[in-house]
């Protein structure tokens, strides 16, 4: 619990040289390892989310309740938007316009994908 409360904390989370050698054949790990152990730099233990369980205890929730909801609502949104990525696929196999098809269905690629760039088009993100 120490570590995600850092980790929630944005506390920096030192490693010794021997867990940063992740891997004996990688050059870049042997070289972190071997730079830690001779003090000239240092490694940080961080934790992107990726590889992890989806779990509650894994989550950056505080509560149950708080990641339950979450839960919920990336489900709604992804049945919302894999019947609609299917209605958009048809409709163009159909011969439809995309840009029309994708006016139509509401999708809106900046506001869905948290893009700034213009991402209009006849591509599907995600």
């Amino acid at each position: 619990m120490n570590i995600i409360e850092s980790e929630r904390c944005r506390l920096p989370l030192a490693l010794q040289p021997s867990e940063l050698l992740i891997d004996d054949d990688c050059p870049l790990c042997v070289m972190s390892a071997q730079e830690a152990a001779a003090g000239i730099s240092i490694g940080f233990q961080h934790f992107d989310g990726s590889h992890m369980d989806e779990d509650f205890a894994f989550s950056f929730y505080q509560t149950r309740e708080e990641w339950e909801e979450e839960k919920r609502r990336r489900e709604e949104f992804d049945r919302d938007f894999n019947r609609r990525r299917k209605e958009r696929e048809a409709r163009i196999a159909a011969g439809e316009n995309p840009a029309i098809v994708d006016a139509a269905l509401g999708f809106d690629y900046a506001s869905e994908f948290g893009e700034s760039e213009d991402l209009s088009g006849p591509r599907l993100v995600g």
